[in-house]
């Protein structure tokens, strides 16, 4: 299993080195079911506003900018987690969305900024915070999208 997560933190350090400026990718496994999960929190997608609740799936996305990446991992928000995660999740170095309040401007995920420089800090620590969040490594039903500037 440390194998096919080496193999995605490898992947994911290539994908993000290859990105452009205000290109985006967002690296996500399949929701679960919405009929298992009630009353499970909203949508993401750099949301700030409430939509229609349904639990998603482990992921994280990143925004190029011209100095540095954007970081996001899913928080409480979207997903449901142990306090020891996010405590984790914390130690790692994300933000703590409860201690800035959506209509402060900020998201609901955890966010962090890596530097143009960081590439492998930034697919080390997405790595770790993947693993975190669930033991199973990504396979193929998982998402890798990848968007240039509209």
């Amino acid at each position: 299993m440390d194998e096919a997560w080496s193999e995605f933190r490898d992947r994911l350090r290539a994908e993000v080195a290859g990105m452009g400026e205000r290109d985006t990718l967002v690296v996500s496994e399949p929701d679960p079911e919405p009929a298992l999960v009630p009353d499970a929190p909203g949508r993401r997608w750099w949301q700030r506003r409430p939509k229609p609740r349904q639990e998603t799936g482990r992921y994280v996305q990143f925004m190029r900018w011209d100095d540095g990446f954007g970081a996001e991992c899913v928080s409480l928000a979207y997903r449901k987690m142990t306090e020891a995660q996010k405590q984790r999740l914390l130690s790692l170095g994300w933000s703590d969305p409860d201690a800035h309040p959506p209509r402060s401007g900020r998201s609901e995920n955890h966010e962090m900024w890596f530097g143009l420089d960081e590439v492998d800090r930034l697919a080390q620590i997405s790595t770790d915070s993947l693993r975190v969040l669930g033991e199973e490594p990504p396979d193929a039903q998982w998402t890798w999208r990848k968007d240039p500037p509209a």
